[in-house]
């Protein structure tokens, strides 16, 4: 059959394939074992197909842009089902991969908007990209143990999907895989992810709380890029380098518990915290690094940050080491030549930085 050639197949509805084929030519019969690339292709009215359980591929597009089609029995003889398979059957409403398909194509099920219960067999090892794009209905989804990559938008505009369950042996989530996925409420990443690829988890607007693997070095550009209702975040001690806007406008964080302990040395892009509020989120560092964060370009833009004992920096430590001595002297000496208005350097409480401010940080050396 020729592609997108289907005349022949004018006002079909329902189509059985049998598991043999006579060659009348011949008069030998032959074993149905794949659907041709393509063969079913825009067929307008076809509703249901029956497929024999002889077959084992369901190649490139077989029933591309099929509208009308609701139901198809993938059979436990099928092995692999390529690219664009059921991409756009907009009506299909459910699809249960058998455990024995080892191959699953990009795009096979992109746009299938009405797909609302999906069984994927415990054999897949890859979810190819856009493999599930558009498809709005899907609410739960679980991925087997023998997943162990999710491609980029393979998920993406998945509005409806609320749950999704992501395996043990999971080692990378592509670019946008879940982006756009309105209604997730939760995600647990597990700790074998070691890429997450640019804007993951972008616009996931009902995205509460979400486990950042320990396993991650780097957090991508938009990783939870305008994730509005997510309230705090575990960053990993692993981590060094930030991508630029990775927390974009995450307006809703009130808890971001960094695990870095050299902040100093992590890779920051531009806007990371970008719409983050940073009065009233709390940044909680590891013990002896609240002044290494206060320094620190982003970082220091928080008002309240905290160590995991809930320590402040120390009364009088004005250049962050930790220590209250002369060199936090010489701190202030230069803030007074600089003729610095910051309240940090007010250590007498007169609203002002003056020499007054000297000699309080003095009783303050002396003291301790």
């Amino acid at each position: 059959i020729k592609y997108f050639d289907n005349t022949n197949y004018s006002g079909v509805t329902n189509v059985t394939i049998p598991s043999t084929v006579k060659n009348n030519n011949n008069g030998k019969t032959y074993t149905v074992v794949s659907i041709g690339n393509w063969a079913f292709a825009q067929c307008q009215t076809l509703k249901t197909v029956s497929l024999p359980n002889t077959i084992t591929n369901i190649t490139k597009g077989a029933f591309y842009q099929c509208p009308a089609l609701t139901t198809v029995n993938i059979p436990n003889s099928v092995t692999s089902i390529g690219d664009f398979a059921f991409d756009s059957c907009a009506k299909l409403t459910s699809a249960v991969i058998p455990n024995s398909v080892t191959s699953l194509g990009k795009s096979a099920f992109f746009n299938c908007s009405s797909l609302a219960t999906l069984t994927i067999g415990n054999k897949v090892p890859n979810i190819g990209g856009s493999t599930f794009h558009g498809c709005t209905k899907l609410t739960t989804v679980t991925i087997p143990n023998s997943v162990k990559t999710i491609d980029g938008s393979a998920f993406y505009g998945c509005t409806g999907l609320k749950s999704i369950t992501l395996p043990n042996a999971l080692t990378s989530i592509g670019s946008y895989a879940f982006g756009e996925c309105e209604s997730l409420t939760s995600l647990v990443i597990p700790n074998t992810v070691t890429t997450i690829g640019k804007a993951a988890f972008y616009y996931c607007i009902s995205m509460k709380s979400i486990n950042i693997p320990d396993a991650l070095t780097s957090l991508p550009d938009e990783f939870l890029y305008d994730c509005h209702s997510l309230t705090s975040v575990t960053i990993p001690g692993n981590v060094t380098a930030i991508g630029k806007s990775a927390f974009h406008n995450c307006r809703s964080l009130t808890a971001i518990n960094s695990k870095i302990v050299n902040v100093g040395d992590v890779t920051m892009g531009s806007l990371v915290f970008g719409g983050v509020n940073n009065y009233n989120c709390t940044l909680t560092v590891p013990v002896g690094t609240v002044g290494a964060y206060r320094r620190a370009d982003q970082w220091k833009d928080f008002i309240n940050i905290v160590d995991e004992e809930g320590n402040t920096v120390v009364e009088g430590d004005l250049n962050y080491d930790g220590n209250v001595n002369t060199g936090d002297v010489s701190a202030l000496y230069r803030a007074l030549l600089d003729g610095s208005t910051d309240a940090t350097y007010d250590l007498n409480g007169d609203d002002n930085v003056n020499t007054g401010d000297v000699s309080t940080l003095y009783k303050i050396i002396l003291g301790n």
